[in-house]
């Protein structure tokens, strides 16, 4: 499979901070709500658009803002309003390794949103694992206020859609578990 040499990868100022912290951004990084680790396990998204990127940065945002479980990010992004802001990672693609493959969840509501806002010759991908900081760098950075309400408000829909879509996989998996 041929990789472009840069991808993207959408994430908070909050989140970024962590990575950095860390030294890696990892596959397993706090989810926004339980049960979102049903959804998107062991992987890091990417994408060849940075503007989509900067939208799954959006959306994560939102997402941390209204589901996250941990009071002490919540609580920092609420005093610090600017940890909300959507910043856009670029990674050295080729220094990955192979553990790089096609996203074969494309299809979700919000990356059907995000086409329609953009460009539907846009790749996702997804790598399975962590990647070293050393491989990532940020490239782009959009204030939070920047972004209309309609648009806040249509993602905040998806994401309803999203929880309740987990809620239901953790019932089925704790129905097969009995």
């Amino acid at each position: 499979m041929r990789v472009p040499k840069i991808l993207y990868h959408g994430t908070t100022v909050l989140r970024w901070g962590f990575i950095k912290r860390d030294g890696l951004l990892s596959s397993n990084m706090s989810k926004s709500f339980e049960g979102e680790e049903y959804l998107n396990t062991g992987y890091v998204y990417l994408t060849t658009d940075v503007d989509e990127a900067i939208m799954y940065g959006l959306n994560k945002s939102l997402l941390d803002m209204t589901y996250l479980n941990l009071d002490g990010p919540v609580k920092t992004m609420k005093l610090n309003p600017n940890y909300r802001d959507p910043v856009v990672l670029g990674i050295n693609a080729y220094k990955l390794g192979d553990n790089m493959e096609i996203d074969p969840q494309v299809n979700t509501s919000l990356v059907k949103h995000l086409h329609n806002i953009k460009n539907e010759n846009t790749q996702w991908y997804r790598y399975k694992g962590d990647i070293k900081l050393k491989h990532l760098f940020a490239c782009k950075y959009v204030p939070f206020d920047t972004f209309s309400s309609n648009l806040r408000n249509e993602f905040m829909k998806i994401n309803e859609r999203k929880l309740h879509a987990s809620q239901f996989i953790m019932k089925v998996n704790s129905y097969n578990e009995v």
